[in-house]
């Protein structure tokens, strides 16, 4: 593991707690979460990759659907089990998933491929392709603009964090190398929360 990935799961130990309160009610993140799940059949089995504290697989699960949840924060692990007792939680890497061929209705990525370097994006999302059955829907949001690296955090006392930002057309093109299909797309920004715009993708598995 790298040093900029090691700084930012250190990162989001640290700040756990901070990072639940200030996202757990966060409205245009959970509009969009209640828009997904319109689309995904009855007791769908979701993917929460990058699942953090364990909001999204709580509001997942009150909705009757089966979560798996996956992070490489230990404490955001131990802490979302806490938040979401009816999902199931797992350490582990998004680049290098544990799990069989189709194993997934559907992939809630939000906020998490952003963590990853862009060189390491292309096999990130071929895993993603893998564990999803045919025809399962992903969404995947990322910070919008140009470039990559650790950046500090100052909404939690200038931590550090690593960015990569990405353009609607750069998003849409490693999807489809990916053998995604892009289904719409839009941009999107959290108001009070200060994390500037969000690109968000809405995609299928071709197959």
């Amino acid at each position: 593991m790298d040093e900029e990935m090691r700084k930012t799961i250190k990162t989001y130990d640290k700040i756990v707690e901070q990072y639940y309160e200030r996202t757990k009610a966060l409205k245009t993140s959970i509009e969009i979460l209640n828009r997904f799940s319109e689309l995904l059949p009855a007791h769908a089995r979701i993917l929460d990759a990058g699942c953090g504290p364990g909001r999204d697989a709580k509001l997942f699960t009150d909705k009757g659907f089966r979560v798996v949840g996956i992070d490489l924060a230990e404490k955001m692990i131990e802490f979302a089990k806490k938040v979401a007792p009816k999902a199931e939680f797992r350490i582990m890497d998004l680049r290098h998933l544990a799990f069989e061929d189709n194993s997934f209705d559907a992939i809630w990525f939000n906020a998490s491929l952003l963590n990853i370097k862009k060189q390491e994006a292309p096999e990130t999302l071929r895993e993603m392709h893998r564990v999803l059955k045919p025809k399962g829907l992903m969404l995947v949001s990322v910070k919008q603009g140009k470039g990559e690296g650790l950046r500090e955090d100052k909404r939690y006392g200038r931590v550090e964090k690593y960015y990569a930002f990405y353009t609607k057309d750069e998003l849409k093109q490693k999807l489809e190398d990916a053998g995604f299909k892009v289904i719409g797309m839009e941009t999107k920004q959290e108001r009070g929360y200060d994390a500037g715009p969000f690109i968000i993708a809405y995609c299928r598995k071709l197959g």
